[in-house]
């Protein structure tokens, strides 16, 4: 498999979130240093694909985004997401053109609660440990 955004040299420029797809990217990209795995669109995979993906690497940091809603960020949570993303469904297109800001900081006001309340997975409750501290080989 072809991980071009991990094996690039300019993958040190953005460690934090270059967007991944498959469980081999994800890999590639924490071998290269990536702190975050972001996963796009984070609707196509669902929360069940987090789940899948942190069980044989469970320190990966996943934040999905584009596609993940109101109603399913908490599944994304519960099911190991170090975060999520939220871009459409907060910032909609006419609260910004009206300059609505007070009705996008309710809006992510009520999104942050919901992401905070469920309970996380019990296997994510302690820090995860690279078990092949690529760093240091």
């Amino acid at each position: 498999m072809h991980t071009p955004h991990a094996s690039l040299p300019h993958a040190h420029l953005n460690r934090y979130h270059h967007p991944k797809y498959t469980p081999s990217e994800m890999w590639a990209a924490h071998k290269a240093g990536a702190h975050v795995a972001k996963l796009f669109p984070g609707a196509m995979a669902g929360p069940g694909f987090v789940r899948a993906v942190k069980g044989p690497m469970p320190f990966l940091k996943i934040v999905p985004t584009t596609g993940v809603t109101f109603d399913s960020c908490a599944d994304y949570i519960e099911a190991g997401a170090w975060g999520v993303g939220f871009t459409g469904v907060l910032f909609d297109p006419e609260d910004m053109a009206k300059k609505r800001f007070d009705r996008i900081e309710a809006r992510a006001k009520e999104y942050s609660a919901k992401v905070r309340a469920p309970k996380p997975h019990p296997s994510y409750l302690a820090p995860q440990p690279d078990p092949f501290q690529w760093s240091k080989l």
